[in-house]
């Protein structure tokens, strides 16, 4: 196990939680997942925070698993996951269906594959795996 993903599970046992009913407005990046298979969420940051082992990485950083019919969240503006110093952070999603180095999304993710966001506090932003929506940005 890489150590981006150690570091991802150990920044998301202070930072994620299995969603209820949320308030408009928490700052969460939320996927939920629609399909009959486990998904593997993959993110990208131009500002890590200390939470991850490799703060500088520029790749895909493996968050684990969402089950069939599931969904999860991830408070991205937490300061161990986001460096509350960066001005413009911005953070990449994309989804696989395994892990190890040949489930990771490689440079060329198809846009309907891709959604990309600014973590902020006052702003939700969801993604549906298997449905109709890919994103939604609930200003």
């Amino acid at each position: 196990m890489n150590r981006n993903r150690l570091a991802a599970i150990a920044a998301l046992s202070l930072a994620a939680f299995v969603l209820p009913a949320q308030a408009a407005g928490s700052g969460l990046f939320t996927v939920r997942n629609g399909l009959s298979l486990t998904i593997t969420p993959y993110f990208k940051s131009n500002c890590w925070g200390p939470g991850m082992a490799d703060p500088k990485t520029k790749d895909w950083v493996d968050f684990g698993n969402i089950g069939p019919g599931s969904q999860f969240g991830w408070g991205f503006t937490d300061p161990m996951l986001i460096d509350p110093a960066c001005k413009h952070p911005r953070v990449e999603f994309t989804y696989g269906f395994g892990h190890g180095p040949d489930s990771v999304p490689g440079k060329h993710v198809p846009r309907s594959r891709l959604y990309v966001f600014n973590p902020n506090p006052n702003d939700d932003d969801d993604v549906t795996i298997g449905g109709v929506l890919i994103g939604k940005d609930d200003d």
